[in-house]
């Protein structure tokens, strides 16, 4: 994908492991504005995402330790989200709102590698620290005790940590400045109602995608 997409394309983000070249999750949304600086997108309940399957570990078993080659289907539920990407930044921001109600759900600071563009849509890595904040808009740090987990397994060094909380807390300082695209009023945002929900193409597994 060379140029910007229109508003309700579909593009494909997806967690990659770039030294293994594989892909680790992928998730279709629908566009809402592409630029050269930034891009929202538009998920809503009943989206179909995959993620990889295998041997899980860790503090709550939710690591995976070795993938055995396949991936599970996964349907998004409950809330509609929108997610803002500033191109460069090691994070995205995403506000989540209860499908049923258009309440408020959550704020959520997802720290990762800054994105680059595939044929499909953009591909990132999940890092292990997030960050997320309830409807009293109070921000906590979200999967410690993995991050920690990790480090004393030796995958994560402390000059890493220090990286992804610093990452964190910029991340949350754009958020309260409402930099761009934050600076509209999101929170009464409605999709158009033409959209439909986005389907991942048949090429989303190929570490190097090709538009279908």
């Amino acid at each position: 994908m060379t140029r910007q997409a229109r508003p309700g394309e579909t593009i494909v983000w997806r967690s990659v492991d770039r030294e293994k070249r594989s892909v680790q999750t992928a998730l279709p949304w629908n566009v809402v504005r592409h630029d050269e600086h930034s891009i929202v997108l538009f998920m809503r309940p009943g989206t179909v995402w995959k993620v990889r399957t295998g041997r899980y570990g860790g503090p709550r078993d939710r690591m995976l330790l070795e993938w055995d080659g396949a991936y599970a289907e996964r349907i998004w539920t409950a809330t509609n989200v929108l997610m803002f990407h500033r191109f460069g930044d090691a994070h995205s921001l995403w506000l989540a709102r209860d499908d049923a109600t258009s309440r408020l759900a959550w704020w959520y600071v997802n720290l990762e590698e800054p994105w680059h563009e595939t044929a499909i849509g953009f591909d990132s890595r999940d890092n292990l620290l997030d960050r997320w904040s309830g409807p009293d808009g109070e921000w906590h740090w979200k999967d410690e005790d993995e991050l920690a987990w990790a480090i004393a397994q030796g995958w994560v060094g402390p000059e890493r940590e220090a990286e992804l909380r610093k990452e964190g807390e910029r991340a949350l300082e754009r958020f309260r400045r409402r930099d761009p695209p934050l600076d509209d009023d999101w929170l009464g945002y409605r999709p158009d109602p033409s959209w439909t929900i986005p389907t991942l193409p048949s090429g989303w597994p190929d570490y190097e995608p090709r538009a279908d």
